[in-house]
């Protein structure tokens, strides 16, 4: 009983951390990395969790364009894949606070 609650908090905490970062990080690293307006869009999506599909549904895209989008976001940050991409906003939040300072 107390391992559920401890890990639906666990959960809960990351999925907070994810908005978080989306909200401080997104926008830094877009200008930053010369993202369009719509590969931002796409970012917080994906830092947001979001499935292909899911993003598909709220962006009105098809899931290929979805992929496109990603595939062209993840070459301009220097990043394999989406399971990159909590690593590297951390890194990206960290020297946008730093550049503030």
């Amino acid at each position: 009983m107390m391992n559920t609650r401890v890990s639906i908090w666990r959960n809960a905490l990351r999925m907070l951390l994810a908005l978080a970062l989306a909200a401080t990080a997104v926008p830094f690293v877009a200008k930053r990395y010369d993202l369009t307006k719509r590969e931002e869009e796409m970012l917080e999506m994906l830092v947001e969790g979001l499935s292909n599909q899911q993003i598909s549904s709220q962006a009105f895209i098809s899931v290929g364009t979805v992929k496109t989008h990603a595939h062209n976001i993840y070459a301009k940050l220097g990043i394999k894949g989406r399971a990159d991409l909590p690593a590297f906003l951390e890194c990206e939040l960290a020297a946008s606070l730093d550049h503030r300072s």
